[in-house]
C-alpha cells in the first residue's frame, strides 16, 4: 500500500475539488506544455471513493481517497478534470463524473423526441403548434472556468433591446494539436459584461471563411481556454493559418440573441501534428 501526497507547483493552472477538498493542479494542456516533450508518468487516478484497507491512497488535507490504476474509470461516464504531481515526474489524474451532463443530454434528447412527436401530430391533422426559435439558446460550454480575481466591475443591469455592454479579453493566437483535435485559446468575458457570448473560430483561405470550431455559451465572469476541432470540416495540415473569431451575444435575462455580432480578425492559428 502506498500513500501519495500532492506536490505543490507554481505552474499549476486549474482549481480541482474532491468532495470538500480544494486544491490546484494541471489541465491536460498545461501539463503537456509544462513538460514540452519531456517524459512524465500518469501512475493512477483518483475519484471520490474512500480507501479500503489494502488500497493505495491519495491524501488531501484531512481526507484520503483510493488511487486506482490509470484507465480504471469508464471514459464514457467520467472525464479527467486535471492532474496533480505526487513526486519525481509522477502524476495522478483527478476523475470527475459525466453523469450530470449525460442526464442533461438525455433530457435534451427526450425534448427533441417529444417535439418531433408534436410536429408529427400537427402534420397529421392534430392542432398542436410547434414553433422553433430562430436562434436556439446554446448550452453553457462545459470547459469554462471562472475568472479569478476578476475586478472588472459589476454589469450594467439595464440591458437595452439589441444592445448592451460587453468587455472582452482575448489572445490573437490559437494552437491546434492534430493528435487529439484540441485547440488552445484564451478568451475572457469579464464580469462587467452584461451579455453572455459564444465564439466561432474560422480559418480563411482565398477570402473564404471555413468554420473549424464553435463554443458553448460563456457567461460573464468566465473564460475559455479549450475548444474542440469540429469533425468533418476542412482537412488542416501543419502550418499557420489566418483566423477569425466571430463573437455572438446573448441576453442572459431573456436568452435573446443580439442583432449585433463582432469579428475579431488577425488571429494566428498554428497547427501542429
Amino acid at each position: 500500500m502506498a500513500n501519495y501526497n500532492i506536490v505543490l507547483l507554481p505552474e499549476y493552472n486549474k482549481r480541482l475539488k474532491i468532495k470538500s477538498q480544494d486544491f490546484l493542479g494541471f489541465s491536460k494542456k498545461a501539463l503537456k506544455k509544462y513538460y514540452n516533450g519531456k517524459n512524465y508518468s500518469i501512475i493512477g487516478e483518483v475519484k471520490k471513493e474512500k480507501p479500503s484497507k489494502d488500497s493505495d491512497r491519495f491524501i488531501i488535507g484531512d481526507e484520503q481517497f483510493t488511487v486506482k490504476q490509470y484507465g480504471s474509470h469508464s471514459a464514457i461516464l467520467n472525464r479527467k478534470a486535471g492532474f496533480v504531481c505526487v513526486g519525481e515526474d509522477n502524476y495522478i489524474a483527478v476523475i470527475k463524473s459525466r453523469v450530470p451532463f449525460l442526464l442533461l443530454l438525455l433530457a435534451l434528447v427526450a425534448g427533441i423526441v417529444i417535439g418531433g412527436y408534436m410536429l408529427w401530430s400537427m402534420l397529421n391533422g392534430d392542432s398542436v403548434p410547434v414553433i422553433k426559435p430562430d436562434h436556439p439558446l446554446p448550452e453553457i460550454d462545459s470547459n469554462i472556468e471562472e475568472i479569478e480575481n476578476d475586478n472588472s466591475g459589476s454589469p450594467n443591469s439595464n440591458i437595452s433591446e439589441g444592445g448592451g455592454s460587453v468587455s472582452m479579453i482575448y489572445s490573437l493566437e490559437a494552437q491546434i494539436d492534430l493528435t487529439d483535435s484540441d485547440i488552445d485559446i484564451l478568451f475572457k468575458n469579464p464580469s462587467k459584461s452584461n451579455h453572455d457570448v459564444t465564439i466561432e473560430l474560422y480559418v480563411t483561405k482565398d477570402n473564404e471563411r471555413i468554420l473549424i470550431a464553435k463554443s458553448g455559451r460563456i457567461p460573464a465572469g468566465n473564460m475559455l481556454r479549450d475548444m474542440d476541432l469540429m469533425p468533418d470540416t476542412a482537412i488542416l495540415t501543419e502550418g499557420i493559418y489566418e483566423g477569425v473569431y466571430k463573437v455572438i451575444y446573448y441576453n442572459p435575462q431573456t436568452g435573446e440573441r443580439a442583432l449585433v455580432e463582432s469579428d475579431i480578425t488577425d488571429v494566428a492559428v498554428t497547427v501542429r501534428q
